[in-house]
């Protein structure tokens, strides 16, 4: 007999039952009363975090079956190396309480949502709007007000630490090997992480990297194994001021419930378009476009595009909005263009391990169009 069904439905369950525990132990802060690097008595943390001893016990005992917090000696409990990194970065629990509080509140008025949008397209509410309703009737009886703000930002730094480990794997795999004592510009990567990486592997190419969200003013020189890394601070659209690089990588904003995709789009067109008059004096080099989409199905490992997948549903939740597929992206940037040329892309790169893609694009202009 086949129990794949079954199976399934108790996995779902066995995920829900965890979340509410991890709910339960940080909205009484249980972790925190339990040393790092022994074992107490389960009564003493249950005193010290105000709760029952037998619903301390019960919840222990489940979250030790998935290796978070375990049970050493009867009634003693210690941490694990995973429980362990809740108390070390708090910002986890600030993710575990965003899901809690709106991802999953959000994701069950999707239904909802739909219904109203079939019944009035022109004027519908996001999910997360109706989900708002019902938590802000309940907070204002209760008189607590979730930090939203917090905890969405630590959950979307995770994503965002993911997007960095992705922008260095793919940036990697490309041949740097023939800019030796040449310059390369990052604009507006996620963080430094990937031009330390290739500085590491390329000592002799220097790397400056463009900032949004630096302090007015504010540059630094790295030095280290790594090599000679600058950080700058940059106005998205601003003319480029450094103009002897032989490369230039420009990143696409971030995804985020804050702003549409479209807006995102934008800022995406604005900052490449800010590069198009200095790449046509400059044929040898190079423009690398750097962005997260959803892959087209099939094309990734089933993990990543799970992933793109139900990210791709937040923002639908969300918002009301939708991610940038691979060949949207494509088409968005193979139409850029200003009145001496247009851009065409020449070389994609993506890879199955993430959502993560690279376009290498040249300068065309219209004038070459003419005479070819």
């Amino acid at each position: 007999m086949n129990h794949e069904g079954a199976t399934f439905v108790h996995h779902l369950a066995r995920q829900a039952q965890l979340l509410s525990c991890l709910h339960w132990l940080s909205t009484f802060q249980v972790l925190a009363c339990i040393p790092l690097t022994q074992s107490v008595p389960i009564q003493d943390v249950a005193d010290l975090a105000g709760v029952p001893l037998s619903h301390l016990l019960r919840i222990v005992r489940a979250t030790a079956t998935v290796g978070f917090l375990h049970e050493p000696e009867p009634e003693f409990v210690a941490h694990t190396a995973l429980s362990s990194q809740f108390v070390t970065k708090p910002s986890l629990i600030d993710a575990v309480l965003f899901i809690c509080h709106t991802a999953m509140p959000t994701g069950l008025q999707m239904a909802e949502a739909t219904r109203l949008q079939v019944q009035s397209p022109d004027s519908s509410p996001c999910a997360y709007a109706l989900a708002s309703r019902a938590v802000k009737g309940r907070s204002s009886e209760n008189g607590q007000q979730p930090n939203l703000h917090r905890q969405l930002m630590a959950y979307q730094r995770l994503s965002n630490r993911a997007l960095d480990d992705c922008v260095t794997q793919l940036l990697s795999n490309l041949d740097w090997s023939h800019l030796d004592g040449a310059t390369v510009v990052q604009v507006g990567p996620p963080s430094t992480a990937a031009a330390r990486a290739l500085s590491g592997a390329n000592a002799n190419i220097h790397f400056i990297v463009q900032m949004y969200d630096r302090p007015k003013g504010a540059i630094e020189t790295a030095s280290s194994k790594f090599g000679n890394i600058m950080v700058q601070q940059r106005m998205r659209g601003a003319p480029q001021l450094v103009q002897d690089a032989s490369v230039y990588i420009i990143h696409s904003p971030h995804l985020s419930v804050h702003h549409t995709t479209n807006d995102l789009r934008t800022q995406f067109i604005v900052e490449i378009k800010a590069h198009l008059r200095l790449l046509q004096g400059k044929p040898n080099a190079q423009l690398i476009l750097v962005a997260q989409v959803i892959p087209e199905p099939g094309t990734a490992d089933a993990e990543v595009e799970a992933a793109s997948r139900f990210y791709d549903l937040s923002l639908l939740q969300m918002a009301n909005d939708q991610a940038l597929g691979f060949e949207q992206l494509v088409d968005m940037v193979n139409d850029i263009r200003d009145n001496t040329g247009r851009l065409i892309v020449t070389n994609k790169l993506c890879s199955r391990d993430h959502s993560v893609a690279a376009l290498q694009v040249k300068v065309v202009s219209f004038l070459d169009d003419q005479g070819s």
